[in-house]
This record gives C-alpha cells, structure tokens and sequence, in this order.
C-alpha cells in the first residue's frame, strides 16, 4: 500500500509540465487507432484508470485498450479489467514501453515517459509526456539517421528544441504540445542510441534567437541543391534569418540532383492543359531549361511562353523532389531536370552533414543558414 502511495506522487509529479524539461507528444498522429496493446520493455508498468492508481503485478502480461465510444475498454491475457474514460501508464526507475496498434495494424514503437489514453467516437487518443532529452533523441531518430558526426547532431538538436520552444502550443487545443508527424517534427520515440542522446545533453538549453530575442522559426530540409529558398517563395510569408544561402556543401550529396519523366498523356492530365496547349508548350520548352544548370538563382516563377507557373504548385502537381527544376519536351515526353529534395528553406541537412565533417562547430552550422540568428541560452533575452 505503501509503495502504491509513493508511486502515485511521483506519477502526479510526472504529469505537470514544466516549460524546457518535459513534452506531450500526440502519437500516432497519422492514424486512426481503435486498438492498442502495450507491453513493459524495461521495469513494470504501473496504471492510472480513471485517476485511480492500479499496480500491475503482471508487468510481463500484455494490456490491451480498445476504444468503445467514449470509454477505453482494458483487458489483461483476454480477462476485462473494465470500462473507463481515462487511462494512463508509467513505468518504474525510467523504463520503456512497448506500444503495437493492433487496429490498424501498425508496427509497434517503444516510448519512455508517461503515456496517457482517451477515446472519442471509437478513436483511442495518445498522449506521451516526455522529458525533453528523451524527446530530441526521439526527433533525431525521426529526423537525421546514424553515423552522423557530433557536430550535425549537435546542430539538429538545437534546431529541435528551438522549433519545440517556437512551437511549443501549436496543439493546445487538442490536449498536447507537438505531434509525431512532419506537420511539427518526426518523433520515433526511444531507441538506445547514445550520440543522439549525447547531442541531446551537451546542448542542454541552447536555441537560436534573433537580436530581439525571439526564438527562430527553426526549419530544415533534406538537400538544397545549392542554394536555399526564401520562404515567402514556398510559403506566403519570409521567415526572419531564412534568406536565399549560397550552399556549396551539399553538392556532392545523393539529394543533389534528380530528373522526372512524364509522357504526353499524364504530363497533360497533371498539368491541366489541352492538347492546343501542349503544342504552344512545347515549341517554349526551351526557354525552360535555364534554371539548374545556367548559374540562374532558385526562380520564383517559371516563365514560359505567356505562362506564369508556379514552380512550388508544380512540383505538387507533379510529385517532385523540389521546386528548382528545368522542364524540357523532348519529342513525346517531358522532362523535370531538377536541383535538391524538399522545400529548400532554412537549414540543408545534407550541407551541415558535410559542415560537420570538416570540422564546422554546430553554431557555425546553424549561423551560416540562418543570418543574424545566434545559438543562445534559452533564458537569454538577447542577442549581442
């Protein structure tokens, strides 16, 4: 009884966030999950079922939780436990869980911290509170790979917190702080991976500000084939320090180059255009393919002809890796000839990889991509 007391303090403790230690992660945002089983990796878990503090003894046996209405059903090795509107668990001295959605069925994910379940309309919502060590870890996981050097790891941790603290409420509205998708950062949870978590601890408290103070709007991309983009040319607003950056380091990069093909037919269905149209088209082409290869910066607009495109809604229209490409029509095929892999704004991951490998410090990384932004502590309020 004792230690069932105990642990319910540290469990309500556990609960209260605290702006720069702890995250609510929304998980599995991607998906509708009606079903759910979780399984202790590391120590026993311990459960909350409508605030009520239950110790499972069995910590080796699975609990499922299956979404019924507005209620979590939760059984135990097939037995019911019963009906409840909330459900949460932790487990003790740090430890991990395993969650494996059964409906749908996706593969399952390990997540330290506290998970935290509700239901609505025979959808399960979840919820993980983390400490923000264990959260950059998980972004690195989502976001960079492996056997990357310290610096890189260094710099995206930075980016991470920065974007966390930037858009720390972005759900509040739902219950949380960030999701796991692209829409705020790809969190995959826990994996022992020590040069994520060493990049995590040794840039405890570090974001990039502006001089007033202000945190940056830390956004990054794959590769930028050269040069990055202005944001108000993929989104419709600038994003101060983001500037169009001469990039010379990622050009050696898998991401650096790529082409698209397209016969008549599809590239006149994607496109949108009539059969008059393709034929004043092509005798343009040409004057399309001047922007990758002629030293040209990134364009704006794609002139062709009396046309006026818009090289981002493009690149929707026809799944591309960016929006830096030339267009040639070469008899009955079209031809996307194009620079870098993704929106091209703020920091080129395949650039700092390649800063990080000549010795480049994680601030000059992040200080050559975004201007007039300098890595602080977060209390700082400005920027010398």
């Amino acid at each position: 009884m004792l230690r069932s007391v105990v642990f319910l303090l540290i469990f309500w403790c556990s609960t209260n966030w605290v702006c720069g230690q702890k995250r609510s992660i929304g998980l599995f945002r991607a998906s509708e999950i009606s079903k759910i089983s979780i399984l202790p990796d590391q120590g026993e878990l311990y459960w909350l079922f409508n605030g009520m503090i239950r110790y499972s003894p069995l910590a080796d046996q699975v609990i499922t939780l299956q979404a019924d209405g507005n209620k979590i059903k939760v059984t135990q090795q097939g037995v019911s436990l019963g009906y409840y509107s909330k459900v949460s668990c932790t487990t003790d001295k740090g430890g991990i869980k395993v969650l494996k959605p059964l409906n749908p069925d996706l593969p399952e994910w390990a997540y330290s911290g506290s998970i935290f379940f509700t239901a609505q309309k025979g959808i399960l919502k979840i919820i993980n509170e983390v400490e923000e060590v264990d959260y950059l870890a998980g972004v690195l996981r989502g976001e960079t790979g492996k056997e990357k050097s310290a610096a890189f790891y260094e710099a995206m941790a930075i980016m991470a917190r920065t974007y966390a603290c930037y858009y720390g409420n972005r759900h509040k509205a739902e219950g949380f702080n960030l999701c796991d998708q692209t829409h705020c950062q790809v969190y995959k949870g826990h994996f022992p991976y020590t040069p994520w978590f060493d990049a995590a601890r040794s840039t405890q408290g570090l974001v990039m500000k502006d001089r007033d103070g202000v945190c940056a709007e830390a956004v990054f991309h794959a590769n930028c084939g050269g040069q990055t983009a202005r944001a108000s040319a993929v989104w419709k607003n600038d994003i101060r320090g983001c500037e169009r950056v001469l990039d010379p380091f990622c050009l050696n990069s898998k991401g650096a180059v790529w082409e698209k093909r397209f016969g008549k037919d599809e590239f006149i269905r994607k496109a949108g255009i009539t059969e008059i149209e393709w034929n004043t088209w092509k005798s343009y082409s040409d004057s399309l393919s001047l922007f990758c290869y002629a030293g040209l910066e990134r364009p704006d607009l794609l002139i062709l002809g009396d046309e006026r495109i818009n090289p981002v809604r493009w690149r929707e229209k026809f799944g591309l890796r960016s929006a830096w490409f030339d267009v040639e029509i070469v008899g009955e095929e079209v031809i996307f000839s194009g620079r870098g892999f993704g929106h091209g704004v703020g920091m080129c991951q395949e650039g700092a990889m390649e800063m990080g490998r000549y010795g480049c410090t994680p601030e000059e990384i992040l200080e050559h991509y975004f201007r007039g932004m300098r890595v602080v502590p977060l209390d700082d309020s400005m920027v010398e």
